[in-house]
């Protein structure tokens, strides 16, 4: 065939992929015998069959190469032929093989056919491979040699020799196969193979003769099989034949598409299990067959054995191939390695270099540049050392250019440290220069600064192994940025921002050092309360049994950790240490748990269990379900066991609860219960409705006792001390014997309460709910009229007048008095006996009566008082004459000032509210006759309803809400102690509904929580009015309702007894338990020990009291849920462990309050529940403050106002000023009648103390504890 007849093609063939034929040519053999090499290549090409003939001269070499590849490969495919000569081939076989592939690669390159002869073999290898084909047919000698020697598998005891000879060579062997690894051909026709074939043809040979033929002759007369029996083990034995040979061509397929030795190895596997059936075929049927027979299956043996010899070959082959591709591989890796190596010791020389120069232009471095340099020499030995190393894996020219680099590398270093050196002369001229400027020796010191800071960080966390990334990063951005100095010239504009640039660095990293800080205390501060806890657990554990002492082992084992903890509490073995710590900690923990419940475990079984036993017993009697009355209580009654497990119980306390007879009777009850129980829930499964009813029940049962504990309240409340008639009412005839006795209405109410509590028929509860509901209704209204009754009496406005009085009797008394600051004691009794009737903690009759004797006994200590007839007698004397003649002008010209006053008070308002409001003239007109009715249903002042309008209007509210807002203001200021007006009630409103997002309709629902809240809890509602100032925004963003702020109002203000501190704080604490720093610190708070994310603060509280500040991951808890939580835990934590958490959620100046709050937590949550149960709540209040003096006096006022408005329309006031000139004319006429003064001076100076009380008098006019004329001085 013309080796060029496919040429053309060659430039249109893809080579981009790439087959592989590795042909391996044994040259030592005859052309017949490699054609039967290449059998399997046939074999493969099943319907173009290729012959390929191979000689030893180079024209048959060449055109069978040429051929073959043609027709098996197509066109131009890039291919790789490997070609192994056998190393014993002559060195002239050898260079005929080279010749004719030389010859047929010409030829091979028109199809981009690469061939590639391996013929040269090493001294050494071939040394040892002429030794191993010794001893492997000095092996098969020894074996054929023993072989004719054994009969019926005994050898020949002459032969010992023999054996241990082979012992040894079989030795030898392993050991030449190890050392050439591979490099042996185990092909078919190979030398090994030809010295293998020939040895167990011998042994074979040897062992025939030595069994003889009459054994085999006595085995066919053994055997028992049939000849059917033959066959089939015979085809059995061909089927193993058949099979080895798809197994043969298999592996000869993986071979050829070069499969993993993997794949290989289970070809390999596969056949040697068929070559073992075979054999153990042939043995049985040996001696059946006939002889030529057991020659066909021995030649199958024998092919066997050749196919595994050619699959261990290829095997062998592949991973030669392997271990190349492995070897280059590490050749790069090292390269890499070794670079990487160099390239990081280049970094810290230059690193080192550059230090060195900056040192040697600072002061007072002469140690820290002694070690400095030491080092940098120590990094100039590595570098020339590793240059040396790199000539072991670099070639030449890779060398040339990494000395290339690293000249370039020294040249640019030289200039770095040339700028560092002229920079550092730069400042230090400026520093001592008497020529430098003063910005030049600003720029020196703050250079200095920031260089010395850097250094003391450094210097600080040097020794920390763990230091974070963001510390680290942080200061070598510092150290950047300094660095950059180096190129600016000092006294620049451009050194003054890079300055800047630094002191941005240096803040960001003060930053990262600080929380670092904090988290390293933190940690420690966790170590600290985890090993305080455990010596107190050590301390409660007292007896030595077993289970005792391995839980103090347990926990010394938690402070010996502790102890051992690495001393820096930066790295990782601190942390994991830290770590195991906690789990220890959490194990030892439940111990302790179960250690302290060990003493109770027997009672607490028994209560448990008591406690199913009678929630089982409720809910069948919500269901109505009688049928287990009998099993569970039995005759309730009798102290007799009748079977019941009520009886049983009664029975169990006769016992010792730590005995071995409670113990055994506890078992049986609880064995007893739980078969009764599985009964129970199956006769409830299906009453899921009645189960609700059941809750139904149980919040009304709970609503009717707060109705009646309010009913006890409204009667203990102030102003009903002195209420015989419904004390008597609520708490029984006897009340005034022997205090609130419980035989009353109440003790009646709680007793059908109880009754129906315990009703268990459907129809009985409902007609009892019905009745006791009627009654409590009954009973508030009769308690309400009660109070009206005995307010409408006066006798409570009677005694609270004469306490006033008898106040301001003391506080003239003591005015009075001279030498009362001798005797303390009796300066306390007077005080003692002011403030009870301050208080109204005693009565009138008795406080007067006190009162005497404490005047007596002053008598007798000798502090005297002028009497009230001496004080008024001189006065009377020195200045009748005046009083008397300006008391009638003063009166006429005061009334007309007052009027005015009123009009322009309400024209002020009533114009602020046209500025802001759209209202017309006549809709103006008809709002202040609403709002004058308004004000006398609420005695209320005009101008100040006027104006609080207007404050809500400017708001953005309508017209219509801001009247209606502004009505509620004048309720808040009606009812609200401490409110002096709507203005102030207006603001506390507006902060409260702005804060919390209310409409105007929330106004008197929020009114009622506030006042409900201020009747029943240590607060005022001015004081929940500051607070919600001070909080609403920031509570109501930490996702509290207005009833939970001012829950928690109550509680902190009855703690700090300060309205301002109270919302700070809580302010700071909703603030602190989300973690909100930057709201914080824009509110001036300060954030001192606030966590610095809200995932660290969740885990601490979580560790610390196993508390969650999250609903779910997206929604914080409210401040009064998670308060609340942590009050139910609060006192089962450790001192140390409370004060953590105090500072985590409120800082270090809010701990104390913190503490307090936890402390007394039932105080928020009884706020909690008025606040939820106060409707309608202001308006009552109300109804019953109108029925005051107060309310009537402002209902006065109000009429007043409106006087004022439409007198000053006529001409009224122009006749009294004419009748007040007449009057000044006549006045020293009207001074000589003396006579009638004291009756006129009486008249006059109650006139104008009405007028005083009513708030028309102003700068102390109409005082009636002195002579009227005293407005006129």
């Amino acid at each position: 065939m013309d080796p060029n007849a496919n040429s053309g093609a060659s430039g249109a063939t893809d080579t981009s992929s790439a087959t592989a034929i590795k042909v391996q040519v044994v040259l030592d053999t005859t052309t017949t015998q490699l054609k039967q090499q290449f059998a399997g290549i046939q074999n493969d090409i099943e319907k173009d069959p290729i012959g390929l003939t191979f000689g030893v001269d180079k024209k048959t070499s060449k055109d069978a190469i040429i051929k073959g590849l043609q027709e098996i490969l197509g066109k131009g495919t890039n291919i790789t032929i490997g070609a192994g000569v056998d190393p014993n081939a002559g060195n002239q076989v050898k260079k005929q093989v080279q010749n004719a592939a030389n010859a047929g690669q010409q030829a091979a390159n028109k199809n981009k056919v690469k061939i590639k002869v391996q013929t040269d073999v090493d001294d050494g290898t071939k040394n040892k491979l002429d030794a191993y084909y010794k001893r492997l047919k000095e092996r098969y000698d020894l074996e054929a040699k023993i072989a004719s020697s054994t009969v019926n598998g005994v050898i020949n005891p002459e032969l010992d020799g023999a054996g241990k000879r082979l012992k040894a060579v079989r030795a030898e062997l392993k050991q030449l196969k190890s050392e050439l690894q591979g490099k042996i051909p185990t092909d078919k026709y190979s030398k090994a193979y030809e010295i293998w074939h020939s040895g167990q043809a011998r042994i074979a040979a040897a062992g025939q003769s030595a069994s003889g033929t009459l054994n085999r002759r006595e085995d066919t007369k053994n055997t028992t099989l049939t000849n059917r029996e033959v066959q089939e083990k015979l085809n059995e034995f061909y089927t193993q034949q058949k099979k080895a040979g798809a197994l043969e061509q298999a592996s000869l397929t993986l071979g050829n598409k070069t499969a993993n030795s993997k794949e290989l190895e289970a070809v390999k596997t596969q056949l040697e299990k068929a070559q073992e059936s075979a054999k153990n075929l042939r043995t049985e049927l040996s001696n059946l067959l006939p002889d030529e027979e057991i020659d066909k299956l021995t030649k199958f043996d024998n092919e066997l054995d050749d196919n595994l010899i050619r699959i261990k070959g290829r095997i062998a082959d592949q991973n030669a191939a392997k271990t190349k591709s492995e070897s280059d591989a590490q050749l790069n890796a090292a390269k890499k390695a070794k670079i990487s190596e160099y390239n990081s010791e280049l970094s810290n020389f230059k690193k080192l270099t550059l230090d060195s120069a900056r040192l040697e232009g600072k002061s007072n471095s002469e140690n820290e540049l002694s070690f400095v340099n030491q080092q940098m020499e120590d990094s100039l030995n590595n570098l020339n050392k590793l240059q040396t190393d790199l000539g072991d894996v670099f070639s030449k020219n890779e060398l040339d250019e990494i000395i290339r680099q690293y000249e370039k590398f020294e040249s640019d270093l030289a200039d770095e440290v040339t700028r560092i050196e002229a920079h550092y002369e730069d400042l230090k001229n400026a520093r001592e220069s008497t020529k430098a400027t003063a910005e030049e020796k600003r720029q020196a010191k703050q250079t200095d600064d920031y260089t010395n800071d850097l250094a003391t960080a450094r210097n600080k966390y040097k020794n920390m192994s763990g230091v974070p990334s963001d510390v680290s990063d942080s200061l070598d951005n510092v150290d950047a940025q300094i660095k950059k100095l180096d190129t600016l010239k000092v006294g620049t504009q451009d050194y003054t921002e890079q300055l800047k640039v630094i002191g941005t660095a240096w803040t960001d990293a003060t930053r990262q050092m600080d929380a670092f800080d904090d988290a390293q205390k933190k940690t420690e501060n966790r170590v600290k309360s985890m090993t305080e806890q455990a010596l107190k657990w050590k301390e409660t554990i007292k007896d030595s049994e077993t289970a005792s002492q391995e839980l103090r082992d347990s926990i010394d084992g938690i402070i010996s950790a502790s102890k051992k903890l690495d001393s820096d509490h930066s790295s990782e073995t601190y942390k994991q240490g830290v770590k195991d710590l906690d789990d220890a900690f959490i194990s030892a923990k439940a111990s302790m748990s179960v250690y302290t419940d060990g003493y109770k475990n027997l009672e607490s079984t028994a209560t448990k269990t008591l406690t199913e036993i009678r929630k089982k017993q409720l809910e069948l009697q919500q269901a109505g379900n009688h049928k287990f009355d009998n099993v569970l209580t039995g005759d309730s009654k009798s102290a007799s066991l009748d079977g019941s497990l009520e009886s049983q119980f009664n029975y169990l306390k006769r016992y010792n609860s730590q005995s071995a007879d409670y113990k055994q009777i506890l078992e049986g009850i609880v064995e007893e219960w739980k078969k009764i129980k599985i009964e129970i829930d199956q006769a409830l499964k299906s009453e899921e409705d009645l189960e609700k009813e059941a809750d139904k029940r149980k919040k009304k049962l709970d609503d009717l006792a707060d109705s009646i504990q309010s009913i006890e309240n409204q009667s203990r409340g102030a102003g009903n001390t002195l209420n015989t008639e419904l004390k008597k009412y609520v708490y029984g005839e006897k009340w005034q014997k022997d205090g609130d006795q419980q035989d009353g209405i109440l003790k009646g109410l709680r007793e059908k309460l109880n009754t129906l509590s315990g009703t268990t028929d459907v129809s009985e509860y409902k007609r009892l709910l019905q009745e006791l509901e009627a009654e409590i209704d009954t009973v508030g209204q009769k308690v309400t009229d009660f109070k009206k009754r005995f307010q409408e009496s006066g006798a409570y406005e009677r005694e609270r007048k004469n306490l006033n009085n008898l106040v301001l009797q003391i506080d003239k008394y003591a005015a009075s008095l001279s030498g009362l600051d001798k005797r303390k004691d009796l300066a306390e009794e007077l005080n003692s006996i002011r403030q009870a009737a301050v208080d109204g903690t005693s009565t009138y009759s008795t406080l007067s009566n006190l009162l005497s004797n404490l005047q007596i006994r002053m008598e007798q200590a000798g502090i005297s008082a002028e009497t009230l007839g001496q004080k008024l007698s001189r006065l009377f004397k020195e200045h009748f004459q005046t009083a008397i003649a300006m008391a009638g002008v003063a009166m006429i010209k005061q009334g007309l000032r007052e009027v005015y006053d009123n009009v322009l008070e309400l024209d002020t308002a009533v114009t602020e509210l046209k500025k802001v409001s759209k209202m017309t003239g006549d809709e103006m007109n008809e709002y202040l006759d609403r709002t004058a009715t308004n004000a006398r249903e609420l005695g209320a002042n005009i101008s100040d309803l006027v104006s609080s309008t207007a404050d809500w209007k400017r708001l953005g509210y309508t017209d219509k809400d801001s009247e209606e807002l502004a009505r509620v203001s004048a309720l808040m200021a009606n009812v609200g102690d401490q409110i002096d007006n709507a203005t102030t009630a207006s603001s506390y409103l507006i902060s409260a509904m702005q804060g919390f997002g209310l409409v105007a309709d929330d106004a008197e629902r929020l009114l009622d929580c506030m006042n409900q809240i201020a009747n029943t809890e240590p607060v005022s509602m001015n004081d929940l009015g500051i607070i919600m100032q001070k909080s609403s925004a920031a509570m109501s963003a930490a996702g509290n309702t207005y009833q939970e702020t001012l829950s928690l109002a109550a509680a902190v203000n009855g703690v700090l007894q300060d309205a301002d501190m109270s919302g700070t704080y809580l302010k700071t604490l909703s603030m602190y338990l989300r973690a909100s720093k930057t709201d914080a610190e824009n509110a001036g708070i300060a954030t001192d020990g606030m966590a610095n994310s809200v995932s660290e603060l969740r885990s601490e509280l979580k560790q610390l009291a196993g508390v969650d500040i999250m609903k779910d991951d997206n929604t914080f808890k409210s401040t009064y849920q998670i308060m609340k939580e942590l009050s139910e835990v609060w006192k089962d934590l450790s001192d140390t462990t409370q004060a953590n958490i105090t500072e985590l959620i409120s800082g270090k100046r809010g701990g104390q309050s913190t503490s307090a709050l936890l402390n007394n937590f039932s105080v928020a949550e009884d706020a909690m529940k008025q606040a939820l149960n106060s409707s309608g709540s202001a308006m009552r209040e109300n109804q019953t403050y109108m029925d005051s003096l107060q309310a009537k006096l402002n209902q006065l006022d109000s009429a007043f106002q409106k006087f004022s408005t439409d007198l000053m329309k006529s001409d009224i006031p122009k006749f009294f000023v004419s009748l007040a000139t007449v009057f000044v004319d006549g006045a020293d006429s009207a001074v000589k009648f003396a006579g009638a003064l004291p009756t006129l001076t009486a008249a006059i100076s109650g006139v104008l103390s009405v007028m005083q009380m009513s708030g028309k008098l102003k700068n102390g006019a109409g005082k009636v504890n002195m002579p009227s004329y005293i407005c006129c001085v």
